[in-house]
């Protein structure tokens, strides 16, 4: 969400911004990825004690995922070359970052599973990165209405546009805004002459396909399938 100078209040976390989303009826909506860390931390440390129940009591989470493999190439791109990012790990190549104890396949599904039940039992919202590609307007039209938000289908319709694959790279290519908080640039890109450093890079489904052997991707999402619920579709 813009304000008219341009501020993105949904991307703001200060008590300024929250006031102003109330003043329009919109609650307060904050943005994480924790409890997930990229330093030591693996799938054995992840717990439903510190993973689910700190954002299942009183709020109305949404769960926010993409297949376990498009997102670690992603990841990984991110890692190896976008500006800014000390890489604390170096890797040989992208299957060596998928099978990292830190980085990789094992920590995600872990993560996915550990949110099942709360999905599941309605606790939780789950919002399909493949479902957004399919069709943004009903997936979150189905989103908003699970957590019990106005919809403004005008509103709606802009924020889909603003937010669409293309208007990002544009974005990213060109005069890209700002947090107003940090005053950081919204995309950590990297090299310009290198594709595979934008923050907006492909935006495909299925992707991971190019950088593996067909070997590789028949164990990996076998993996996948067998610890993950059915509701995820992976």
């Amino acid at each position: 969400m813009l304000t008219k100078n341009g501020d993105l209040l949904l991307l703001e976390g200060t008590d300024e911004e929250a006031n102003l989303l109330k003043a329009i009826g919109v609650p307060r909506i904050s943005f994480t990825h924790a409890p997930l860390t990229w330093e030591s931390q693996t799938a054995e440390d992840l717990t439903g004690t510190n993973t689910v129940a700190p954002f299942v009591e009183g709020v109305a989470p949404i769960i926010i995922v993409r297949h376990p493999l498009d997102t670690l190439v992603s990841h990984y791109m991110h890692n190896k070359n976008q500006a800014g990012h000390e890489t604390r790990h170096q890797f040989a190549d992208l299957l060596e970052f998928i099978e990292s104890p830190i980085y990789g396949i094992a920590k995600f599904c872990k993560f996915y599973s550990l949110w099942s039940s709360a999905i599941e039992s309605g606790k939780a919202t789950l919002v399909r990165y493949e479902d957004l590609k399919t069709d943004a307007r009903i997936t979150m039209m189905r989103t908003l209405g699970r957590a019990l938000l106005p919809i403004n289908t005008v509103a709606l319709d802009d924020a889909i546009a603003f937010a669409s694959f293309d208007n990002m790279k544009k974005l990213e290519s060109g005069d890209a805004p700002s947090y107003q908080s940090s005053g950081f640039r919204v995309f950590a890109t990297g090299d310009k002459n290198n594709p595979d450093a934008f923050h907006v890079r492909r935006g495909v489904v299925g992707g991971y396909r190019n950088y593996l052997s067909a070997e590789q991707i028949a164990k990996l999402e076998s993996f996948i399938k067998d610890r993950l619920a059915s509701a995820y579709g992976y």
